[in-house]
């Protein structure tokens, strides 16, 4: 870490010296000289050469000043040459077009005359076109009375009648007539209505007839209905036994039929629960055949580690003359664990096995008690008959209800065709009254029919040829009329006119009508009249003002083309002038970009030295050197943190262990020689107040320090994990250094440790920790040579 820190800090320091040394390269290119000494010396040359870029802008503005006045002036003057040539080639124009318009003027003079004449015809517009319509309505007036005339004799009529009396005599007729016809209109319902009172008296006599043998009948019918209900009401009284008793049967033969299916079940159920108790004593003996195998296993392993010459780790002998060999299949604890599931889950299953075949037998003796006793057979047969005979008292109550209401119906049908009698009796009675009235009624509208007929097919007829008669009289009246009428109007309106027209200048109609122009023509005329003579007096005054304005000769072509040489060369000089200018404000800009930069870039060189000696001093104190003068390393105080952590922890077990005589301190003084530092332990004595080295215990005071540090282990390592325990702790020897109360003291402890549930393991030779062990793994040497390693428990050792 410190060395890649180290690389890191120096890095930039170069890389800020790089940046101030390109910020002056970029203004070699100017004036600034390349050969300048450091980066003071160069950023004192950049400050002159920004001098002498502004005295070269000044110098340049005075220029471009000199340029814009020359190009204002040959600005003006192009201008006013452009101006007079325009006003020459104006005043040409404006005298064409003059001429142009006073040649018209004959022209105007005409259309002129034609529009007066139209003005003054157009005051006769309405008298001339009253005349006309006048006459034209007289001559169809005529053609209208001519045509009414025809009409009327054709049709057998007289032209010298008097039309108006005709006309009242035909009105009062036809009144009569209307009379009549409408009793002809009325004779068909009339004569329809006779007919059908007496068709009602004929069907009411039929009716009548029809329900009294009807009636006859009715006593029989209810004799029998009588009958059947008192047959029907004896039947139908079992019905409630009957239903009693078969529902007692379907109880029993439905609990028979369970006690059947139940029969079966509990046989199957008592199969399974023989083949589960079967699997579990198998999945126990598996687990004791893997725990076998796994102890004999544990010999081979240990045989497998055993070196000539060196001590056994089990019986310290350095001879090893017939080690055990080890299984084919070693037996893992993944196996072991799936073995104890399996017998866990297979006692479970026989347990569950038993409950489900205990419960069948206890539900087929309740069905077996709810059937009575009775076998399914038996009681199939018993159930059929009760069914039958409930089925047929069933059908007895349902006749019996169909019965009574067949009775009453017959009752209600007797009542309603008594009522129905008296009433056809009554309608006959009035039915007869309409015919005889109907009848005479018929025989006054034909006689007075027959007089208003006359020789024509029927009244209608009569009415039709009357009224169409009439309306050609009305037509033929009115025509003449209308004529009547047209003439006196033709003849004021022509007189009308008459007067009109010797006022007007016009010698007839027909000169007066030759004058008028549609509005659309006038209002043209007018029109172009009005910007003939605007367009005429403007275009003069125009011509008036040019003449007053002209200055001079016209503007040649020559004179226009030196001046416009003239204001494009001082057009040219102003733009270089400009672009001479902005190159020596870039110019400038840029130097003092460049000063910034190099001003900018000093600051960061200083920033970054500053950062890396204090990059380089975090790094050599991380790695254990100078100015760190415990030479702890960051590895060596992480690991001291957490060894503070461990003590802590280890101090609950060691304070209880040795009765608050020890405790654990963590050191990080500096070692001796030059040497690292930061993972020490202190022991503080109580009965002396003093830290001491852990070397100065005792070996049982040792035995109880490191089984306490290695519980704190535990303890902080839990904690690590999310709180994940570790549940099983092995110690290996020691506990032959113990006196015997220290030895118990430290089984004590272990024991606690088992209570809460873990698993601890001790490796020793010791004889009385044997009497304290429940279970126990022994190592044996044989006189054939290798060991061998069984199972046993405290009374074997």
């Amino acid at each position: 870490v410190g060395s890649g820190a180290d690389s890191g800090a120096e890095a930039d320091v170069d890389s800020g010296s790089d940046v101030g040394s390109g910020a002056d390269s970029g203004a070699y290119g100017g004036s600034v000289d390349p050969g300048a000494g450091d980066l003071s010396a160069r950023r004192a040359a950049l400050i002159v050469a920004v001098s002498r870029a502004d005295y070269r802008i000044e110098q340049a503005a005075a220029v471009l000043a000199n340029a814009e006045g020359a190009h204002r002036d040959a600005l003006a003057e192009h201008g006013a040459l452009v101006e007079r040539d325009k006003q020459g080639r104006e005043r040409a124009a404006v005298r064409t077009r003059l001429a142009e318009l006073e040649a018209r003027a004959p022209e105007r003079a005409v259309e002129r005359e034609r529009l007066e004449r139209a003005r003054a015809a157009e005051a006769l517009r309405a008298p001339i076109d009253a005349v006309e319509r006048a006459d034209t309505q007289r001559r169809a007036a005529e053609d209208a009375a001519a045509g009414a005339l025809a009409e009327w004799t054709a049709s057998g009529g007289e032209a010298s009648i008097d039309i108006a009396a005709r006309i009242d005599e035909l009105t009062a007729e036809l009144a009569r007539w209307e009379d009549a016809g409408a009793l002809e209109r009325a004779q068909v319902p009339l004569l329809a209505r006779r007919d059908a009172a007496a068709a009602a008296v004929a069907d009411a006599d039929v009716a009548l007839a029809q329900l009294d043998a009807q009636l006859a009948l009715i006593p029989a019918q209810a004799r029998d209905l009588d009958d059947a209900i008192a047959e029907a009401r004896a039947g139908a009284a079992r019905q409630g036994d009957l239903r009693v008793r078969r529902d007692e049967l379907a109880v029993q033969h439905a609990a028979a039929g369970e006690a059947a299916a139940l029969a079966e079940r509990s046989a199957a159920a008592e199969q399974e629960h023989h083949a589960a108790s079967i699997a579990a004593a198998a999945a126990a003996g598996a687990v004791t055949e893997l725990l076998q195998r796994r102890l004999a296993g544990h010999a081979g392993e240990l045989a497998a580690a055993l070196v000539d010459g060196e001590p056994c780790a089990v019986c310290g002998a350095t001879a090893h003359p017939a080690p055990a060999t080890g299984s084919a299949e070693p037996v893992t604890d993944e196996d072991l664990s799936a073995a104890e599931q399996e017998r866990e889950r297979a006692g479970a299953s026989a347990v569950a096995a038993a409950d489900a075949a205990r419960a069948l037998r206890d539900q087929l003796a309740a069905a077996r008690a709810r059937a009575g006793g009775n076998d399914l057979s038996s009681l199939v047969d018993a159930l059929a008959s009760a069914e039958s005979d409930l089925n047929a008292a069933d059908a007895a109550v349902r006749d019996l209800e169909q019965l009574i209401a067949k009775r009453a119906e017959l009752d209600e049908l007797t009542a309603a065709a008594q009522r129905e009698r008296a009433a056809r009796a009554d309608q006959r009675g009035a039915d007869r009254e309409e015919h005889a009235a109907a009848a005479a009624e018929a025989t006054r509208a034909e006689t007075v029919i027959v007089a208003a007929r006359g020789d024509h097919a029927s009244v209608a007829a009569r009415i039709e040829a009357g009224a169409a008669e009439r309306m050609r009289a009305e037509r033929l009246a009115d025509s003449r009329a209308a004529l009547a009428e047209r003439r006196r109007a033709e003849e004021t309106t022509r007189a009308d006119c008459d007067a009109r027209l010797a006022g007007s200048g016009f010698p007839t109609i027909d000169a007066a009508r030759a004058a008028l122009l549609p509005a659309a023509d006038v209002t043209d005329l007018e029109e172009r009249l009005a910007r003939d003579a605007a367009d005429l007096t403007a275009t003069r005054a125009r011509l008036l003002d040019l003449e007053v304005s002209a200055t001079g000769d016209d503007v040649t072509a020559e004179a226009l083309a030196d001046s416009a040489a003239r204001l494009a060369s001082a057009d040219t000089a102003r733009s270089a002038a400009i672009a001479a200018l902005r190159g020596a404000e870039l110019a400038a800009d840029a130097l003092r970009d460049l000063s910034e930069q190099v001003d900018e870039a000093a600051a960061q060189v200083e920033e970054i030295a500053d950062r890396a000696s204090a990059v380089t001093r975090l790094a050599d104190t991380v790695a254990g050197r100078a100015p760190n003068t415990l030479k702890m390393n960051l590895e060596t105080f992480v690991l001291a943190a957490e060894l503070e952590e461990i003590v802590a922890a280890a101090n609950v077990r060691l304070t209880e262990m040795s009765s608050g005589r020890y405790t654990l301190h963590h050191s990080d003084a500096r070692a001796a020689r030059g040497r690292a530092s930061g993972l020490g332990i202190e022991v503080l004595d109580a009965h002396t107040g003093r830290l001491r080295s852990p070397q100065s215990l005792s070996g049982g005071e040792t035995f109880l320090a490191s089984l306490a540090l290695a519980l704190g282990l535990g303890e902080v390592v839990t904690s690590r994990a999310g709180g994940i325990r570790l549940d099983t702790l092995f110690v290996d020897e020691g506990f032959g250094s113990l006196d015997p109360e220290t030895l118990e003291l430290a089984m004590r402890t272990l024991d606690e440790l088992r209570a809460g549930g873990r698993t601890v393991g001790v490796i020793s030779h010791v004889e009385a920790m044997k009497e304290q062990l429940p279970a126990q793994l022994v190592v044996e040497a044989t006189p054939q040579g290798p060991s061998i390693i069984r199972q046993a428990v405290a009374a074997d050792a």
